[in-house]
């Protein structure tokens, strides 16, 4: 049985008034509540927020090693066998290029009938929508009524990708679900949601479930049912084809497909994904330099944790791509870069001060007073939206130490003109 205060936390988010968000303490794409949750609280199909990124990011991939592994062997034992599948999965398959071989590596995928029908529901809406001009909703801040309009080419991705998630879902065996007490005590409104239905799906067929959502995946795994990502589904793939590759040229091939499949991903901004500087690169490129797929995934632990030496490729790869393709969208960047080197640091003190040393080091070699003393701003703000975390400025002197250790010369001068520039810090006007 799942875990009564998660059931709890999730219960409270679904009670949102539908159309807002800002009655939950949880915000779309935090990766600690089901997107599916989420939908049921803005009021919309669960389709339709994993198509319009209205739960933002993805958090699809375990960041922890220990439990990726434990999800890769899931996925291992469920090569050849049905499985119960969630419509997050369905989402992700459908921008795969490899999809039909990664969904082919299981014998069958059960949808469960409430997750059909959500489907439906969300064909229907666009439909509806299609000679619209935008959508009524809800201000996320105010809750009133607001017109939201919506571009052609906006139009045409939401009608694209429903039409991708409707075919995959049209290759499923559906299912009904008979009441169980897997879920506890979660309230009928969460359990006739269809993320809800594909967890008793799995527990009443006995099936682990394949679905691209952590912190669902997380809960899946409270309530006694296995699960595991796609991520994990097409490492077992590809390590299963590195084995009995029986030359160079096919490990190559191996090598080339699990790669493409990691751009796949960071393209539809899943994160914590295993990407190298170089497919950042590549995705920043396709976004124009924007900072957008890409940044996101700098902005989070996953990368900084993953690296031998985040701030080597930082500063002598990805700063020079961008700077090299549109410099107007460095500040973006550091933003981004920021936010993920302090999210692995516990103690506010510290994390004062990596925002310190990373707003003196700046994007090049001998960045210009007003670029450091513009980042030395967004590192305040940033400070000012984490608990107990000081002024940057302050921590200067000791960044000043740190950069010298590290062969990167920055003047007592020039730290005191920055103090002088940026003044006492007021943060509530941040």
């Amino acid at each position: 049985m799942a875990d009564p205060s998660r059931t709890q936390q999730y219960r409270s988010c679904c009670r949102c008034h539908p159309g807002t968000r800002s009655a939950s303490t949880c915000t779309p794409g935090c990766g600690r509540v089901p997107v599916g949750v989420l939908a049921a609280a803005s009021g919309r199909t669960y389709t339709s927020v994993l198509v319009k990124r209205a739960a933002g990011m993805l958090v699809a991939v375990a960041a922890n090693d220990d439990e990726h592994h434990a999800e890769l062997e899931v996925a291992f034992a469920a090569t050849g066998r049905p499985v119960v599948v969630d419509l997050s999965t369905l989402l992700v398959l459908s921008r795969l290029s490899s999809a039909d071989v990664v969904f082919g590596q299981v014998s069958e995928l059960l949808l469960a009938r409430a997750a059909q029908d959500d489907v439906r529901r969300a064909v229907l809406e666009v439909h509806n929508q299609g000679g619209s001009p935008g959508v009524l909703g809800s201000d996320a801040t105010s809750g009133e009524l607001t017109f939201y309009q919506q571009t052609e080419e906006q139009q045409h991705f939401v009608r694209e990708r429903t039409a991708a998630i409707e075919a995959f879902a049209r290759r499923c065996e559906v299912r009904d679900v008979e009441p169980s007490a897997t879920l506890g005590d979660i309230g009928d409104q969460i359990r006739a949601a269809p993320w809800a239905a594909a967890i008793e799906l799995a527990a009443q067929e006995g099936l682990p479930l394949w679905c691209d959502d952590l912190a669902m995946r997380r809960f899946t795994s409270e309530a006694g049912v296995e699960g595991f990502s796609t991520m994990a589904m097409t490492d077992a793939l590809y390590e299963a084809r590195s084995e009995s590759a029986g030359s160079a040229e096919a490990i190559d091939d191996v090598v080339h497909a699990a790669a493409k499949t990691v751009s796949e991903l960071l393209a539809e901004y899943m994160v914590d994904v295993p990407v190298t500087t170089e497919q950042l690169i590549d995705q920043a490129r396709a976004d124009s330099w924007v900072p957008a797929a890409a940044a996101l995934a700098v902005s989070r632990s996953a990368w900084w944790t993953g690296q031998p030496d985040p701030v080597h490729q930082l500063m002598q790869l990805l700063y020079p791509a961008i700077r090299d393709g549109d410099p107007n969208q460095l500040p973006g960047w550091q933003h981004a870069a920021m936010f993920g080197a302090v999210r692995p640091v516990a103690l506010p003190a510290e994390r004062c001060q990596v925002l310190a040393n990373l707003a003196l080091l700046g994007w090049e070699s001998e960045p210009a007073f007003h670029d450091l003393a513009d980042g030395l701003r967004t590192a305040r703000r940033i400070a000012a939206t984490l608990n107990g975390v000081g002024d940057p400025v302050h921590a200067l002197p000791t960044a000043l130490v740190a950069l010298g250790d590290s062969g990167i010369v920055r003047s007592e001068q020039l730290v005191e003109a920055l103090r002088a520039e940026l003044g006492e810090w007021d943060r509530t006007s941040t």
